[in-house]
């Protein structure tokens, strides 16, 4: 046998081998995570902001698992948005507020798809991260803010599924980013940050025991 077809069956023997390795071919479970994540306002603001909802996930796995490798696809589904007073909060101050939540790849979350706001309707969730991550914010709509009484609200984005992406993952979670505000409101306006949680609830197993509720 010619060297160069031994050079050509080595070559296609390790591209085979390395697709085996890589190739997400077979299912590893679904799993649907409850979460909720809560921000707490930043100095000088006051209340609470939680994010609740179901990451819903699949995962694909190469048939030679040689690396933990795992292709994950995440879907927020229902997410309700919550603002509660606290302690340091006026009676008559109305609390709204709002969250990003995106692809942990996304490196520009705040960054608004101006395409996708075409017909957006007042509170609908806007397109971020091209699409893998999303802004909910219920009370956009300034004139929607005359009926809300003092103190917290929610609000349920009810039979939405939003989806965050699917990415390739070495390891055994995968988290979801997030960014939260809340808007203080009496006479006029004053925005106020919550804090940044950076790690929290917003995770999914990437390798879910069994298929189902986890």
């Amino acid at each position: 046998m010619a060297w160069w077809v031994k050079t050509v069956i080595g070559l296609a023997a390790v591209a085979v081998l390395g697709a085996l390795t890589v190739v997400p071919a077979r299912a590893v479970g679904d799993a649907v995570t409850p979460v909720s994540q809560t921000a707490v306002a930043a100095q000088d603001g006051c209340g609470a902001i939680t994010l609740e909802a179901d990451l819903e996930s699949s995962g694909r796995a190469p048939l030679l698992d040689l690396w933990g490798l795992t292709r994950v696809e995440v879907t927020l589904t229902d997410p309700t948005i919550t603002t509660a007073a606290t302690d340091t909060c006026d009676d008559d101050i109305v609390l709204t507020g709002g969250a990003l939540v995106f692809d942990p790849n996304c490196d520009l979350p705040i960054e608004t798809d101006e395409e996708a706001l075409v017909d957006l309707g007042s509170g609908e969730p806007e397109r971020r991260c091209g699409g893998d991550g999303w802004s909910l914010v219920p009370w956009a709509d300034a004139l929607a803010l005359d009926d809300l009484a003092p103190g917290g609200q929610s609000f349920t984005y009810t039979g939405e599924r939003l989806s965050l992406g699917s990415a390739f993952v070495l390891g055994d979670r995968w988290c979801a980013g997030a960014q939260y505000f809340i808007e203080q409101r009496w006479g006029g306006n004053l925005n106020v940050p919550a804090e940044e949680i950076a790690a929290g609830d917003l995770c999914i197993e990437t390798r879910p025991a069994t298929s189902g509720t986890s």
